[in-house]
């Protein structure tokens, strides 16, 4: 069983390629963009007449025409991604300009958004970035646009629609895919609950007992692997154990009101800690700290691995203390965010 869990809001991802383009210096307010598409030519669009079609969906004779040139159905999805709001702390975006990934991010960026002067944009845009995503105001591609360093902007038009384009489908699939979800569960019988009446919500009927302790991944250089295992006690059976695969920037803690939950009902649950994606890790960037962007995928790649070597310690507890209740040949995984991604992809190769 692998339980992968994303944020139903995570559509600020492919939203952060798009807004950097167009990110702003407050108080130099851009009031026209230049969009070079050829064979058409140099098309002016004024600033304020993107707000007016993103409030009203009236949209001036120059815009009108650039929209044709969109795939049909995304006139919607365009109004909606230039008011799609993101929420990014100005250090993450201070140390995001200053990685390496972040410098080639801007000098590519800059070959499609130009400066004044057509000049390569994504210097200017790497400091205006640092200095917007302090500003009170919410972040939209819309107010990045109208807060864009100097009067005006020149963006190679073809390249630019294309993006657009990509992004407003991948805000139309999403919603599709959400409302096919929902009309699946709505077609769903309702199950009625056990004679006993408890809800998943209430706490279970056992009692259980965590331990902390180490094991090693030997294809990792760092320190041993932190984890805790919790063990519901009463029980007459060997428990399952459910594995529980941390996101980026959280740990084993993060889930531990779920550990204690599922404990509740009889299971044993394996939290571990992955170095590399850790809050540990991640607190450290954010503070200034260097990351090692030739180790990092490496790092990231031995997440499987750290749950096969986590549970195979389990099974050494239980082969040394047979006391120890739990089935270490029926494992469940539960994976948030790259938790779930990794933690999908174990759950079939790990052994």
């Amino acid at each position: 069983m692998a339980i992968a869990h994303t944020r139903k809001k995570g559509q600020w991802l492919p939203l952060l390629g798009v807004a950097a383009t167009f990110w702003a210096h407050t108080g130099l307010a851009a009031e026209q963009i230049s969009l070079v598409y050829p064979p058409f030519g140099t098309f002016n669009i004024q600033v304020n007449h993107l707000a007016t079609f993103a409030k009203t969906g009236h949209a001036s004779p120059e815009l009108r025409f650039l929209i044709r040139l969109l795939p049909t159905d995304q006139e919607s999805n365009l109004r909606e991604s230039l008011t799609t709001r993101m929420n990014l702390e100005p250090t993450t975006v201070s140390q995001f300009v200053k990685s390496p990934i972040g410098q080639a991010f801007l000098e590519r960026i800059g070959q499609v958004i130009r400066a004044e002067n057509d000049v390569n944009g994504g210097q200017a845009l790497g400091e205006a970035l640092k200095t917007a995503a302090s500003s009170p105001s919410g972040i939209t591609l819309l107010s990045v646009l109208q807060a864009f360093p100097g009067k005006s902007l020149k963006v190679n038009g073809e390249l630019g629609l294309k993006a657009i384009g990509a992004f407003s489908r991948a805000i139309n699939q999403e919603q599709r895919t959400q409302n096919f979800i929902e009309r699946l569960a709505q077609l769903q019988p309702r199950t009625a609950l056990p004679a006993s009446g408890r809800t998943p919500a209430q706490k279970g009927p056992f009692q259980w007992q965590k331990q902390t302790f180490e094991f090693t991944n030997p294809n990792r250089t760092t320190e041993p692997i932190p984890a805790d295992l919790y063990v519901p006690t009463g029980i007459t059976a060997p428990a399952p154990l459910i594995v529980i695969s941390h996101g980026l920037a959280s740990d084993r803690t993060t889930f531990a009101y779920l550990a204690e939950h599922l404990a509740s009902y009889g299971l044993a649950v394996l939290a571990v800690t992955h170095p590399g994606s850790d809050t540990r890790r991640i607190s450290s960037f954010l503070s200034g700290a260097p990351l090692d962007y030739e180790n990092l995928p490496k790092d990231w790649a031995q997440r499987p691995l750290d749950l096969k070597f986590g549970i195979d310690a389990v099974a050494a507890f239980v082969q040394k203390d047979p006391a120890l209740k739990i089935d270490t040949n029926n494992v469940g995984l539960f994976g948030h965010s790259m938790g779930g991604v990794y933690g999908t992809g174990s759950s079939g190769g790990y052994r």
